[in-house]
């Protein structure tokens, strides 16, 4: 993704593609342990399927509610980095708490407490860096891509952690990946209070409520929720086939590492694609993906095999966060960047909750071949896609229609 609107070299900070390249290294540290390893923690402690689908969509659910207030708080704020460092401070506090031995539901209000404060950080340093893309021509996916590299780097090491320890250093790790977000913070670029370029001057308050941003939200929620299941039950599942710890870093890693490939190429690939083309394909894949998960067990797939599944998450999830990202830029003024980004993860989350509370029951009593379900989910995000297409077309006659 490269998105140039009206760059201005002439007070661009210092270092700025280092900076935001490390924070969003930073940033998906945690996040690589807590889906690799996280519901191995869980399940070491006792806790049934149920349980774990329970807690593992709590912070779904906090998201929902308060990444808005922040991501709202940081568009008024005069430096959202602020917002950023205050928020890290207090998710490293309760990733601490989160070590210490508790029973489940002092678990389930730690994680609660904790999700208050992750849930907003990427989609805060997801609004400085469109902000670098519309003031500075930066090419965003070249920043974000540091995010999928440390996700790679930080699900191998852990992997190899866990296999040489057990699942219970899951929780220490995950400590010491907000500890790292937290240092990062201090170097992010402080970019000031968001300026309306020509163009933008009386631009309508109400654009994040239009249907074309809302129908390109809901298409791509429901191509990232058709993974809900997989990020709950996905190292269980696998572990299940006979997959070591070493090796479920590994799946972790893969389709990481096809989204390292996909953000280098997106432009060149699907720079000429509207992003409801792009969704269109993401969510045909994924529903190629989900059939082939759901049979793993039946045909006997390898580590490999498995591998090779995962590696479509390049496209099942990258190329739907780019495609998202893209429209955005163009669509939503830079004093609502991160409205609209919290907008985002409220529709996604609302999405990504009914898909990991059904999760638990689902695998519970279906075990792998509750992945078929989410084939229909991935379906659903095609058809919105499309829906998009068509009322595009109409869109456009009718603002051709009304031109002077």
């Amino acid at each position: 993704m490269s998105v140039s609107l009206q760059p201005d070299d002439t007070d661009i900070p210092r270092h700025l593609k280092l900076r935001l390249s490390l924070l969003f290294g930073a940033l998906f540290v945690p996040n690589a342990i807590y889906l690799s390893f996280f519901p191995l923690w869980l399940e070491r402690g006792g806790l049934d399927p149920v349980q774990i689908s329970t807690l593992l969509t709590v912070p779904v659910f906090v998201r929902l509610v308060t990444t808005p207030i922040f991501t709202h708080l940081a568009d008024r704020a005069s430096e959202r980095t602020h917002v950023l460092i205050a928020i890290s401070a207090m998710s490293l506090l309760f990733a601490a708490i989160l070590i210490m031995p508790m029973g489940y539901w002092s678990l389930v209000a730690v994680i609660t407490a904790l999700a208050v404060f992750w849930s907003p950080q990427v989609p805060i340093a997801d609004s400085i860096a469109l902000s670098g893309v519309r003031r500075y021509g930066l090419d965003y996916s070249s920043v974000r891509i540091w995010g999928s590299v440390m996700f790679l780097l930080s699900s191998i090491s852990a992997g190899l952690i866990v296999q040489h320890t057990s699942s219970a250093s899951a929780a220490p790790l995950i400590a010491v990946g907000f500890a790292v977000i937290f240092l990062a913070t201090f170097l992010t670029p402080r970019l000031g209070r968001r300026r309306r370029l020509p163009e933008q001057v009386g631009a309508s308050t109400g654009v994040l409520r239009s249907p074309r941003v809302l129908l390109i939200l809901i298409a791509t929620g429901l191509i990232q929720a058709s993974h809900g299941l997989m990020y709950n039950f996905g190292s269980i599942y696998w572990q299940s086939l006979g997959v070591s710890a070493q090796d479920v870093g590994l799946l972790w890693a893969v389709p990481v590492f096809a989204e390292i490939i996909l953000f280098k190429f997106y432009a060149r690939v699907f720079g000429g694609w509207k992003p409801e083309h792009v969704l269109a394909l993401a969510g045909a894949v994924g529903i190629l993906r989900w059939i082939l998960f759901s049979m793993a067990g039946v045909w006997g797939f390898g580590f490999y095999a498995l591998a090779a599944i995962q590696s479509l998450h390049g496209i099942t999830f990258g190329a739907t966060y780019l495609a998202q990202q893209t429209f955005l830029a163009h669509a939503v003024p830079e004093e609502q960047a991160g409205a609209a980004q919290g907008l985002g993860v409220s529709l996604h989350g609302v999405i990504m909750l009914l898909v990991m509370f059904a999760s638990g029951p689902l695998y519970a009593n279906l075990g792998g071949s509750s992945f078929w379900a989410m084939t229909f989910v991935s379906g659903a995000g095609i058809a919105v896609a499309f829906w998009f297409a068509l009322s595009q077309r109409r869109w456009t006659a009718t603002e051709t229609r009304s031109a002077p």
